[in-house]
């Protein structure tokens, strides 16, 4: 009984805290200007440079995915946006800029 009790208590406090941690992200996205909009309906999948670096971004292998502020932002943008992300990983800033001046990459984070 007193496990019960313990775990209602908790339960009371976690789950106010879980709808506070994870607010739902604003139901409306920034406005586009026309051109905007017509350039996403031509590019509906954008390339995003990352430079490796914790807590930024990170890539497990375990798991075969990435993680990290960088990328969680890329993809709530992305699903704002309703497009599609390439993900193109370079080992340091200098070789991303690179990527972004030659038109590689069409977005970076950070």
């Amino acid at each position: 009984m007193m496990r019960f009790r313990c775990l209602w208590v908790i339960g009371c406090l976690w789950f106010p805290l879980m709808s506070w941690a994870a607010p739902a992200p604003p139901a409306h996205v920034a406005q586009l200007s026309s051109a905007q909009q017509q350039w996403l309906a031509q590019h509906n999948e954008l390339r995003v440079g990352l430079v490796l670096q914790a807590p930024y971004a990170q890539y497990d292998r375990r798991l075969q995915r990435l993680s990290g502020v960088n990328v969680e932002l890329m993809k709530w943008l992305a699903t704002s946006l309703k497009v599609e992300l390439s993900w193109r990983n370079f080992p340091d800033v200098e070789q991303l800029e690179a990527a972004v001046r030659d038109g590689e990459v069409d977005i970076a984070p950070g």
